[in-house]
């Protein structure tokens, strides 16, 4: 039983971080400085966004790689099994 808990939840974590991978993503490309005056605007906008970025197949692009994360977190001199591929 304990490592299927450990599974969900590990699921739920991932899904959380997406959650708020798209919620970042609503805020800058679709609100961006912008004040919206009502609920129903603000679901109508994001419902607009959400199907401009399906239509166009957007994907995302990760540009903070493994050695920028060392460098920003000075990491410089720890490895990993992993890091050595």
């Amino acid at each position: 039983m304990a490592p299927l808990r450990v599974a969900l939840h590990a699921q739920a974590r991932e899904l959380a971080q997406c959650r708020e991978l798209e919620a970042s993503l609503v805020s800058r490309e679709c609100l961006g400085q912008r004040r919206v005056p009502s609920l129903v605007d603000l679901i109508s906008l994001v419902a607009a966004w959400r199907r401009r970025a399906e239509e166009e197949h957007r994907i995302i692009e990760w540009r903070f790689r493994v050695d920028d994360a060392r460098r920003v977190f000075r990491y410089e001199g720890l490895t990993t099994r992993r890091s050595e591929h």
